[in-house]
């Protein structure tokens, strides 16, 4: 009977904002709305329509305005004008219309015009497990909808959960070669063991890819491998928060790859950030994003800037 009523319970949103508010803390939750929303009085960044390399984020709802702390620190550091490419994890209209004003050249791909016209292209190329997969998985749109939407030749990825301080340097430099590059992860989270990795695929997988951050060749995305590894493997889809970046350590052990230094940090503990290129704030909540990384950013006026 418990069960029964959580169950209901879990259908009605009010009930579901009520308890993460609860979860997430009263100070938590003041601190982040504090800082949070200062971002959406800063004017548009003009992004190139076009160019070699682009830049692919996922969000949605919860995440789409850090996801513009993210995006803006990244633009005003890097000084780089890349094309910007936004996929719908769950966004609303009204949430579509800030990020389009905030980014007005960017691409904005519908989630329900990308569902009809990916899954055409994986059954047209004989993708039936991973299309299934990917209708129930929605970070795998980092893998699938990335491929299929880029026009460039190297695909940036940024997550909405990071902050940068300063211009990243080491990031930008594999803008032009045609290594990959990610975030070293802090723990091991792939979706099942570097060992039956080794069995499924070959390859002697490095255990910390981290998908948070990377910069890679879009034909890196290896369809036909993916599809092998989720046809064969069920283990793959135990944990569906790590499925995505599992598929992009064996895309990348493929090919010629790096991992970023110890300046892009992954974290969930505070940090000496005066050195820091960037961090990665990982988790649900994640209240030193707002604590910490955007405290930083607003202590070093880069506001006035943006």
């Amino acid at each position: 009977m418990i069960k029964m009523i959580r169950e209901l319970l879990r259908q009605i949103p009010l009930w579901v904002t009520i308890q993460e508010l609860r979860r997430e803390g009263i100070y938590n939750v003041f601190q982040r709305l504090k800082v949070q929303r200062k971002i959406l009085n800063t004017p548009p960044v003009f992004t190139e329509i076009e160019d070699e390399v682009e830049i692919h984020v996922l969000t949605w709802r919860k995440d789409y305005i850090n996801l513009l702390w993210s995006l803006k620190t990244f633009y005003y550091h890097s000084n780089k004008n890349f094309p910007l490419v936004i996929h719908d994890g769950g966004l609303g209209e009204s949430h579509k219309v800030i990020l389009k004003k905030h980014f007005p050249n960017c691409r904005l791909v519908s989630r329900n015009i990308a569902n009809e016209e990916v899954e055409t292209f994986l059954l047209d190329h004989g993708y039936n497990v991973s299309n299934e997969y990917r209708k129930s998985n929605v970070a795998t749109l980092k893998v699938f909808d990335y491929f299929y939407y880029s026009r460039a030749k190297r695909i940036i990825h940024i997550d909405s959960d990071i902050v940068f301080f300063k211009k990243p340097d080491e990031f930008l430099n594999y803008i032009n070669s045609r290594k990959s590059v990610f975030n070293k992860d802090m723990n091991y989270a792939y979706s099942t063991s570097i060992e039956e990795l080794k069995s499924l695929t070959g390859l002697n997988i490095p255990p910390l890819i981290n998908s948070g951050l990377f910069v890679i060749d879009r034909e890196s995305i290896d369809l036909k491998m993916i599809e092998k590894c989720l046809s064969e493997s069920s283990k793959l889809f135990d944990n569906k928060w790590v499925t995505e970046q599992t598929l992009h350590a064996i895309c990348a052990t493929q090919v010629d790859f790096d991992f970023l230094s110890e300046d892009y940090l992954i974290s969930t503990k505070r940090s000496n950030i005066g050195g820091l290129v960037c961090k990665h704030y990982t988790g649900f909540f994640r209240p030193l994003f707002y604590q910490e990384g955007l405290k930083k950013v607003i202590d070093d006026k880069i506001l006035n800037f943006l």
